[in-house]
């Protein structure tokens, strides 16, 4: 499953026309294309009631010389940077939530030949899952109303 952020960046890098691939890039895989590996995840506290994560990913664009995926890439970049590094979300019916998520960090450098690799790196908070507990109403010590109103 792709996390929503990766999704909001297939659907951005979609347009520039290069064949997406995911999981485990196959032999013969196509040219120009653009692999998206799974994400690299670092989890902290971020406040009483939050967790953050900080999300990065390395995409590699492939083209048949060095300079060529470049090109790609570097259009990628400059695209996300005219946008003040931030990319729209959509839901699961490919919708837009008129939310967006913003990149923290983003590079480009040739990996290989014909591999150019970009990082792009993004934080979420997430709420605690927490358990609910019934609060008490009224409270006895030794039988009586602990409460003067009682």
């Amino acid at each position: 499953m792709l996390e929503q952020e990766i999704a909001a960046l297939v659907r951005f890098i979609e347009p520039m026309g290069m064949q997406p691939y995911f999981g485990e890039l196959p032999e013969g895989a196509a040219t120009p294309s653009v692999y998206f590996p799974p994400p690299e995840v670092d989890g902290n506290q971020f406040s009483v009631s939050t967790y953050e994560n900080l999300f990065t990913v390395f995409i590699k664009i492939f083209d048949r010389t060095s300079m060529e995926s470049y090109d790609l890439a570097s259009k990628i970049v400059k695209s996300i940077q005219s946008r003040r590094k931030r990319i729209p979300l959509y839901d699961e019916d490919g919708k837009l939530t008129g939310k967006n998520f913003r990149i923290i960090k983003l590079n480009a450098r040739n990996i290989d030949a014909g591999v150019t690799q970009i990082q792009i790196s993004w934080k979420t908070h997430t709420a605690y899952d927490e358990e609910t507990y019934t609060k008490a109403s009224r409270f006895f010590y030794d039988g009586l109303p602990a409460s003067p109103k009682e």
